[in-house]
């Protein structure tokens, strides 16, 4: 099972060459929103069923795209630390959300 605060993660992740960091993070994406399809109901007013579970999910895409922008970009000043500080959100944020990673 991943582990994305594991030093071995990590250290494979950082020696990604950019798009290949930015192909992962997309894909990550991708399964996490398909994964949080649950979230809505036509049915009700707001169209939301689990609100709390789609607010988690906008925060785990957020900071995920936000690193794929800084890798782009290449003007992240520290992006071992950006790394690092995304990682772990997502780590913690699957557990929260109750996310299996083998499904990732």
């Amino acid at each position: 099972m991943i582990d994305f605060t594991s030093q071995e993660w990590l250290r494979q992740f950082k020696a990604m060459t950019p798009p290949e960091q930015i192909l992962k993070i997309a894909k990550l994406i991708h399964t996490i929103t398909m994964l949080a399809r649950d979230t809505y109901d036509m049915d009700s007013d707001f169209g939301v069923a689990k609100p709390a579970t789609l607010r988690g999910t906008n925060e785990l895409v957020q900071r995920l795209s936000s690193l794929a922008v800084g890798i782009g970009s290449g003007n992240e000043r520290d992006l071992d630390s950006f790394i690092d500080g995304t990682f772990w959100a997502l780590e913690n944020g699957l557990t929260r959300l109750k996310i299996p990673k083998k499904l990732l």
